[in-house]
């Protein structure tokens, strides 16, 4: 019945002689939208699970495959190669992969027992331009779900001249912005010429130093270029004139800058680490921080901005085998790599709205809404010494002059006139009203609570808060009278059972003077009755603790032991009797660690 078809039943069953054939005649005809799809992707397809790829994982940035794993590719237009690393994750059984081309094997790798391989497939068989399927299969007997798993990463089709080793390194512009603090920049100069990228273009933006910075660093490193003021810069007028240079002494798009603070360490391949992953993901990236004096201390996986709360929280942990973690909103100064083409377009540091803290932040969040993508590396970290880091924001009781350093030094990070900037610029139009409220009442509260003032100011609060607290108060009561009609309703008389649904001001007065108290396994034998009994049919409830028990009910009705139930209602009733039981109660729930 159909009119147009693609291919003849006929053609179609002749093909289906061997995989090959069938492959390199259907491939051809796949709807464009299953060609060339992303990987390893973010969602899972059933055209994907069906061809092996199991489903994504976030932050890992490598895919796995169960037994097999396909993709449909358009072969370059110059003849080139298709490059991917491969690896088995813990339990796999998996020694060896075959690479299959349209069906047809044309090469063996062995995968190792731990890290990664780097596979490099020729396709100068395939026609430029044309759709063609790749096949990654493992030649092991075991088919068990993780057995027959591997992990595929950094699929790339390179034309020909162009490789991984061959291709071209772009220049790394490293901007480090020193004031004093000479033996950090020696030691940070010696880490950036150990590292294993070529070509790295240092530049020390000097802010003032007189500890002789200047005239040591150009004699020590004839080759690092040297910016110098007379003014004191602080960190933004720093990195600002480092970048200008680069950008002045560089017309193309070409290139990386690297924002590097001289109070780090770096392992041999950070630097190398951020261009394959800058690459690859098309982001400003930045490796793990971690703490120069715990390396396995995360610090800093990934930064975000929480606008509702206006906090700043940090990822400190990852898990196993994530590469990248891409949805963060701001990356640090302290050893991030930008790409040229992201600065000319989003623009230099701002010194003149941010001279120090979160000025970063607000490059980096200018660079994002520029469009462009912000990432951490995981596959390479940098040593932060956190403890020469700027004043810290303090807790508790303090000074006068501690805490008007913190709200206006420039070297702070709680600097109020700082924030209040950043959230001119960037906060979004219906919070910023909002934050800048609590910015002032955060430094009120900080001066009239926290320093020698608060004997005058506590009592002021006090007095202010305390109709709005009533009022709180008030309408509480009222909202648990309301629901106390609602008990009634539900419990009638039984109600007295079950103080808790009674408001505060008339807990107490129902309680001693209506309600039933704690029972004791004694006065349930004085009364001639039988505990279990009376909790199965649910005149009773056990207490958290001990023989302890409380009436479910006040009126019992045709209930057959009503007689006796109403001799140990008015036991418990009794008022003295009730008062040394509730305390004994509550001995016995404090023995066992019950809740008060």
């Amino acid at each position: 019945m159909q009119t147009a078809g693609i291919v003849s039943a006929r053609d179609y069953i002749s093909w289906m002689d061997s995989a090959a054939t069938a492959l390199s005649r259907l491939t051809p005809l796949l709807s464009p939208d299953l060609v060339d799809l992303p990987f390893p992707g973010k969602r899972a397809s059933k055209f994907e699970l069906l061809n092996g790829w199991r489903r994504p994982q976030a932050h890992r940035h490598a895919r796995s495959a169960y037994h097999r794993g396909r993709w449909f590719l358009t072969a370059p237009t110059i003849p080139g190669k298709l490059t991917f690393e491969v690896a088995r994750p813990q339990g796999s059984a998996v020694e060896t992969i075959r690479i299959l081309l349209n069906g047809v094997p044309v090469q063996s790798e062995a995968v190792p027992p731990v890290g990664w391989a780097e596979v490099s497939v020729d396709l100068h068989s395939i026609a430029p331009g044309h759709t063609f399927c790749v096949e990654i299969k493992q030649t092991g007997d075991d088919r068990s779900l993780l057995g027959a798993s591997f992990e595929v990463r950094r699929r790339r089709i390179w034309n020909l001249g162009e490789g991984p080793s061959k291709a071209p390194h772009a220049p790394v512009h490293v901007v480090i912005p020193v004031f004093n603090r000479l033996h950090f920049t020696r030691s940070c100069i010696t880490d950036l010429k150990s590292q294993t990228y070529a070509p790295l273009h240092i530049i020390v933006a000097d802010g003032g130093s007189t500890d002789g910075t200047v005239a040591a660093i150009r004699t020590d490193f004839p080759d690092v270029t040297v910016l110098t003021t007379d003014t004191e810069l602080w960190w933004t007028g720093s990195m600002q004139m480092g970048i200008a240079y680069v950008l002045e002494s560089n017309t193309g798009t070409d290139g990386y800058v690297l924002m590097l603070n001289n109070d780090t360490e770096l392992v041999g391949d950070y630097v190398e680490q951020l261009v394959m992953a800058s690459r690859e993901f098309d982001a400003a990236v930045c490796g793990l921080i971690v703490d120069s004096r715990d390396p396995d201390r995360i610090l800093d996986a990934g930064e975000y901005v929480d606008w509702q709360n206006y906090a700043f929280p940090v990822k400190n942990s990852i898990d196993a085998g994530d590469r990248f973690v891409g949805d963060v909103d701001v990356l640090p100064g302290r050893g991030s790599l930008v790409p040229l083409h992201m600065i000319r377009a989003a623009g230099n540091v701002d010194a003149e709205l941010l001279p120090h803290y979160l000025a970063d932040y607000e490059f980096f969040t200018r660079l994002k809404r520029a469009g462009f993508r912000l990432g951490v590396c995981c596959e390479t970290k940098i040593l932060a010494h956190v403890e020469e880091t700027g004043i810290m924001p303090s807790g508790g009781r303090s000074s006068l002059r501690q805490l008007w350093r913190e709200a206006f030094s420039r070297r702070s990070m709680n600097n109020v006139r700082d924030h209040w900037r950043f959230v001119n610029r960037h906060a979004p139009d219906k919070l910023r009203g909002w934050i800048k409220r609590r910015l002032a009442r955060r430094v009120f509260f900080d001066f009239a609570l926290r320093s020698q003032l608060r004997p005058i100011f506590l009592p002021l609060l006090w007095i202010v808060r305390l109709p709005g607290r009533i009022m709180m108060i008030a309408r509480g009561q009222w909202y648990k009278l309301r629901g106390l009609q609602s008990a009634i309703d539900r419990h009638g008389w039984d109600v007295l059972c079950f103080p808790a649904e009674f408001p505060a001001f008339l807990r107490g007065p129902s309680y001693l003077l209506l309600a039933p108290g704690p029972i004791s396994e004694e006065m349930v034998l004085l009364a001639g009755l039988d505990s279990g009994k009376l909790v199965s049919d649910g005149t009773l409830r056990r207490l958290q603790c001990g023989d302890w028990f409380a009436f479910q009910k006040v009126m019992f009705g045709n209930h057959p032991q009503a007689r006796k139930l109403a001799r140990l209602r008015r036991m418990a009733w009794n008022p003295f009797r009730k008062i040394s039981n509730t305390l004994a109660w509550r001995r016995a729930r404090a023995s066992i660690g019950g809740p008060s």
